[in-house]
């Protein structure tokens, strides 16, 4: 089987917040917006529209490439004890969140308000599964809880790191403050490696008033106290990836 894809490629910068209908028909009208940010964690501008597609040719993905993007991602992850889950729905997703947050005995979730904006059929089906869940209205909401989901702007495949690239601080906050992190991936951002991440980190930075964003691998380590590892001192001490094929 083959598909449209949006992964992977050269990333396009539109520096007035909107998709060109020339590069929308160049790529399928596909199209990623990521919002950028000062660094007080203030939403400013326009969201900026980053292109995924190759901008030299016309990219057909076939399913076992994106397949072994997705696999090579999550073998990364292997050594930092991170589960990684791939499920097909918004559906499914609420259902192994649920299932994960009385594995670890959370008593409701704290969730990025982008993910919430972005995937209504998510949090209908949480609703559905009677899970409790809110989103943070600052920064505290999010210190020290049980359990936090993010969204990812992007996978990289070579390292198993996600790119986050929070419009808020707030939102920002649930992927730092959280003891158990559960971060969401759109099997259509996983890119092969770095170089596409480094195409989208210079688009976020080249926003007006800058923008913010920053790769991580897994929980937060630490040694620099007589070389002995620690886990979640400065950030989320358990991560799990939920990579979800059709988040709506």
């Amino acid at each position: 089987m083959v598909r449209k894809s949006s992964i992977p490629g050269f990333l396009e910068r539109y520096s007035d917040g909107v998709d060109s209908q020339e590069s929308k028909e160049r790529r399928g009208g596909m199209s990623s917006v990521v919002g950028c940010q000062s660094m007080d964690g203030t939403h400013v501008g326009a969201p900026i529209a980053i292109d995924y597609r190759l901008s030299t040719f016309d990219e057909v993905m076939t399913t076992a490439h994106v397949d072994e993007l997705v696999s090579e991602f999550a073998e990364k992850l292997l050594p930092l004890t991170v589960r990684v889950e791939r499920v097909p729905t918004s559906e499914r997703a609420a259902a192994v969140l649920s299932e994960f947050s009385k594995e670890i005995g959370a008593p409701g979730l704290v969730i990025a308000a982008e993910l919430t904006k972005l995937a209504p059929d998510l949090m209908t089906s949480l609703d559905s599964s009677g899970i409790s869940w809110l989103t943070p209205a600052d920064v505290a909401a999010s210190r020290d809880a049980p359990l936090g989901i993010s969204l990812a702007t992007l996978g990289v495949a070579e390292t198993g790191s996600v790119m986050m690239a929070e419009p808020t601080l707030a939102d920002r906050a649930v992927g730092m403050l959280t003891k158990t992190n559960v971060v969401i991936v759109r099997t259509e951002t996983m890119v092969p490696s770095l170089v596409e991440a480094a195409a989208a980190l210079k688009a976020l930075a080249l926003q007006p008033n800058g923008g913010y964003a920053a790769l991580v691998t897994g929980p937060s380590r630490t040694a620099d106290i007589e070389l002995s590892l620690s886990l979640g001192v400065q950030g989320p001490e358990r991560v799990m990836i939920v990579v979800v094929d059709a988040l709506s």
